[in-house]
């Protein structure tokens, strides 16, 4: 658009305070001092989500609902208002629906929603809207008129130009301008078809009518016609009111570019392959869901630089659930056609496969703030076999280890039953089980009496801890406290054996002397009754 005609057609304010668009060729646009800019949408719907994206690219977006008014302020937008070219697009929201497991890939295609997207621009302070009026021509009702081989005219020496049909081929030797503001001598340079006014449009208006041929309109648009509209150019399906392609002015070179192989470049002029994106920061793309069709709004992005290749939950706070840094082997990452995946293997056997050149170590980390938040290691250590688990990073304790080889159903858990631990093997327990304090001269065991007045009082065994119960009502029982128990209670119980048999013994040698002594008085008694027989 010409400068003059811009300030003849434009409808501008000052930008001390915020406003909102309108949508192009739908919703219209008030403007009020007090509450910025409003916009009403021209399709209803239970709610609407605003973008607008700034000149130098940056993205706002707000949700309204159905009876709420579409209003943006300037104390909205972190950079405030600056000069240049305002995209924006308003998109019905539906309600929200669950998709089924079975529809989680997606379903097929539904009708378009009717998104209403326009633009605004700012130019020195003032705010150029979009209107219903096209820019008026910058030439007259009855423009100028100059004839070829004659003198310039003005348009009050020369009769309205009329309509020129020609029969046959028309062929032109030259250039050709076309358009209100095309002047006698018009310098072309090397342009051989030239539109030059204040609206340039190229329509093919196909005019079948017959069955089964094709009959869409189509235009080719060079800027929009309204106040505040783009500088653009746009490929136009007229017939179904869309408009599929359209190039910003100040789009950078090679912004899309396909090569003679059919390659596409953004950004490039040597696409390497099918689609190649080359950007100076992050070359990213966006996979956006809006909730016009009922379901959640979900952005995702899709992006590679110099730290690393990253998908990014945009909708759930700029997370970064997957991400891979450069440098990563093949197959750090191998889904086989059978579903196993396999880490560090390009054939992975098993539903998780992790193979490594030495110790393959898989670490649980709790990183919550609550303590305890250990690490656990299990390693397959490369030099010994074994399976070991640790919560010590360095590796020095090691508190549980399985070594290779192990004989089939060594340990088994819930097999025998579902509270019953099967060993099928020996049994070592390591550790201070053996109660030998118990024969040190200096330790003192209880006297039986004693032993037995706490064994009645206690109903149980002074060494062997009281019954226990969890929650659950279940006995509960400290396996090497047992242990050392019983063994104390039976070193106590031979050490009563050794007194008892103690005692015994004195018992018996005292009764082997009473009786020798009752054998001597026998023969004593023998001995005076026969010499009392003599007499």
């Amino acid at each position: 658009m010409t400068s003059h005609s811009l300030r003849n057609a434009a409808l501008a304010w000052s930008i001390g305070i915020a406003f909102l668009p309108a949508a192009a060729m739908a919703a219209k646009p008030e403007f009020s001092s007090k509450d910025g800019l409003l916009l009403r949408a021209e399709h209803s719907a239970p709610g609407y989500q605003l973008r607008v994206i700034a000149p130098d690219g940056a993205i706002y977006e707000d949700i309204f609902k159905g009876n709420q008014p579409i209003r943006l302020r300037s104390e909205q937008l972190k950079q405030g208002w600056a000069d240049g070219t305002y995209l924006y697009e308003i998109t019905p929201v539906q309600g929200l629906n669950i998709r089924p497991e079975s529809h989680a890939g997606g379903a097929h295609a539904a009708a378009a929603p009717n998104i209403e997207s326009g633009s605004f621009r700012i130019d020195g302070g003032h705010v150029f809207l979009a209107t219903d009026a096209p820019e008026p021509s910058s030439s007259s009702a009855s423009p100028a008129v100059s004839h070829i081989g004659a003198p310039q005219e003005t348009a009050s020496k020369v009769a309205a130009p009329q309509d020129q049909v020609t029969a046959d081929d028309l062929i032109v030797q030259g250039s050709a301008c076309i358009g209100l503001d095309c002047v006698n001598n018009e310098s072309f340079g090397f342009d051989t078809l030239r539109l030059k006014e204040n609206n340039t449009r190229i329509k093919f208006d196909d005019t079948s009518t017959t069955a089964g041929f094709a009959a869409n309109d189509w235009q080719l648009t060079a800027n929009d016609s309204a106040s505040g509209g783009l500088n653009k150019f746009s490929i136009e399906d007229v017939t179904g009111s869309k408009v599929p392609f359209t190039v910003v002015a100040g789009a950078p070179n090679n912004s899309f570019f396909m090569s003679n192989i059919g390659d596409i470049g953004l950004g490039t002029s040597t696409p390497g392959l099918d689609l190649h994106i080359n950007r100076s920061d992050t070359p990213a793309i966006r996979l956006e869901q809006n909730n016009s069709g009922g379901f959640a709004a979900q952005t995702w992005d899709i992006a590679g630089n110099e730290a690393n290749f990253f998908v990014r939950d945009v909708t759930g706070g700029s997370r970064l659930p997957f991400r891979i840094r450069p440098g990563a082997p093949t197959s750090s990452i191998d889904v086989s056609a059978t579903g196993n995946v396999g880490i560090g293997t390009a054939s992975p056997s098993q539903a998780l496969d992790v193979a490594r050149n030495g110790d393959v170590v898989v670490r649980l980390s709790n990183t919550s703030a609550v303590v305890p938040n250990n690490e656990w290691d299990i390693k397959n250590n490369a030099a010994t076999g074994r399976l070991t688990f640790t919560d010590d990073s360095t590796g020095v304790r090691v508190p549980f280890k399985f070594a290779p080889n192990a004989v089939d159903n060594l340990l088994r858990v819930g097999v025998l039953a579902n509270n019953t631990v099967d060993i099928n093997g020996n049994l070592f327990v390591t550790g201070t089980i053996t109660p030998d304090y118990v024969f040190d001269k200096n330790f003192r065991v209880p006297s039986i009496k004693e032993h037995a007045v706490a064994m009645w009082e206690h109903r149980h065994l002074p060494k062997m801890a009281a019954a226990k119960v969890n929650d659950q009502g279940q006995g509960v029982i400290n396996v090497g406290e047992r242990s050392q128990g019983m063994l104390e209670e039976l070193e106590y119980a031979h050490v009563y054996i050794e007194q008892l048999h103690s005692n015994m013994q004195q018992l018996q040698d005292d009764m082997a002397k009473k009786n020798d002594e009752l054998a001597q008085l026998r023969e004593e008694i023998a001995t005076i009754k026969a010499s009392l027989d003599k007499r």
